[in-house]
């Protein structure tokens, strides 16, 4: 119930009509990464690593259509931002460790989650309290990250309440206008709430931190699972030549007739459709970390 009631108020933040507003930030990223593989290809005959480049873009858009921040991650391998996500999703993250235990063994997981908190809490108050203890003791990326999506929410909630767009400078100065998914989102729940009745409003809107556990959601199934698609559709068209040549014509056939490829155009590209199809048929991603636990017990009529 607590997840159908999330999704038939977020489901409207995906419609067509919204993701279009969201087209510029993604054209502007994808510039970006154009011109950083054009300098690859200039400074250097030798091979490079593009699943990096492609890390960076994913996070940069998950960043600016997340929060609507506009930073420099792609063109700063040391921009704050792309470091410390980065440090998030490390596989030397004590939260990754947990997050495996929880899928291997999740009749534990409260055991789990538990020493992970222990372990983090341990840290953040060995850190304060010894003299060298921020030069020793490096701080949690994730406390990090939880508190800058916080002071984010918390802003766009204020922008919502008080209508006061221009005036979200508190944590970010680069903070763009309401194209964002939070925005989108504190939309969403406020037409649901002016849609209902008084008695049922409060299970038509989002509490701060439902959308802070959906923001999360996003970051996490979109960074790792996008940058690997990407990657592995490069592979395919750098070793496979002719279907390279035969998608590049059948793009070109569209630039050739429509002058400029939105979300419309590209739905109407079957070709380009079934070679990402069957690279995701013969490299599938799969969410390691995304997964479900059924909250009760379910008789399915005929099985039992």
């Amino acid at each position: 119930d607590q997840w159908r009631r999330q999704r038939a108020i977020i489901n409207p933040t995906f419609s067509i009509l919204k993701m279009k507003r969201m087209l510029p930030i993604i054209d502007d990223c994808m510039a970006t990464l154009i011109m950083k593989i054009e300098e690859c290809t200039k400074t250097s005959s030798e091979s490079f690593d593009i699943y990096k480049l492609y890390k960076s873009l994913t996070m940069d858009l998950i960043w600016r259509c997340c929060f609507g921040i506009k930073t420099n991650m792609q063109n700063n391998p040391n921009d704050p931002y792309l470091k410390r996500s980065q440090e998030v999703f490390a596989r030397e993250n004590s939260a990754y460790l947990a997050t495996l235990l929880t899928i291997f063994i999740p009749e534990l997981r409260p055991t789990w989650l538990a020493c992970h908190c222990w372990l983090n809490y341990i840290k953040v108050n060995l850190r304060r309290l010894l003299p060298m203890g921020e030069k020793l003791i490096e701080d949690d990326p994730n406390e990090w990250l939880k508190d800058n999506v916080e002071c984010f929410i918390r802003q766009a909630h204020l922008s919502h309440s008080h209508n006061h767009n221009n005036n979200i400078n508190d944590c970010n100065d680069n903070i763009t206008k309401s194209t964002d998914l939070i925005h989108l989102m504190l939309d969403a729940t406020e037409k649901n709430s002016t849609d209902t009745n008084q008695d049922d409003s409060n299970e038509r809107v989002l509490s701060l931190n439902e959308v802070k556990q959906n923001i999360y959601l996003f970051m996490i199934a979109g960074y790792e699972t996008a940058s690997t698609a990407l990657a592995y559709v490069t592979h395919m068209l750098a070793t496979h030549v002719d279907e390279q040549k035969k998608l590049q014509n059948h793009i070109d056939s569209f630039l050739k007739v429509y002058g400029v490829l939105d979300h419309e155009i590209i739905n109407k590209m079957e070709y380009l459709d079934w070679f990402i199809r069957e690279t995701l048929r013969m490299y599938p991603i799969t969410p390691i970390i995304i997964n479900r636990e059924c909250a009760e017990q379910i008789d399915l009529p005929g099985i039992g």
